[in-house]
């Protein structure tokens, strides 16, 4: 399944390969993406216009990765880029900023 995220969007969903509910943030920049989605996400996209660094704490804090103007990425436990051995980004993600990385 293909993801849809519209223009300038960090969206995350609950569920690998873009299942479950989704959060989208038109702004794409927040300090904490909410109890709902916080280190429950397992796939995500970045709409059009910019990139969007995601952070592993909430405030932009602990680690952190970018992805590109409509970059997808459907699993998120296969993503291990700017963590620590072992740890991938799956269930990890509490913030994120756009045009930041």
């Amino acid at each position: 399944m293909a993801a849809s995220c519209s223009s300038y969007n960090a969206c995350l969903w609950r569920e690998e390969g873009f299942g479950g509910d989704v959060y989208a943030d038109p702004d794409g920049t927040s300090s904490y993406v909410g109890s709902w989605v916080s280190n429950a996400s397992s796939s995500l996209a970045v709409g059009y216009g910019d990139y969007i660094t995601f952070h592993a704490d909430a405030n932009y804090g602990g680690d952190a990765v970018y992805w590109a103007s409509g970059q997808q990425e459907p699993w998120l436990s296969d993503v291990y880029a700017g963590r620590a051995p072992g740890w991938s980004w799956n269930d990890e993600i509490e913030s994120h900023q756009r045009g930041i990385h």
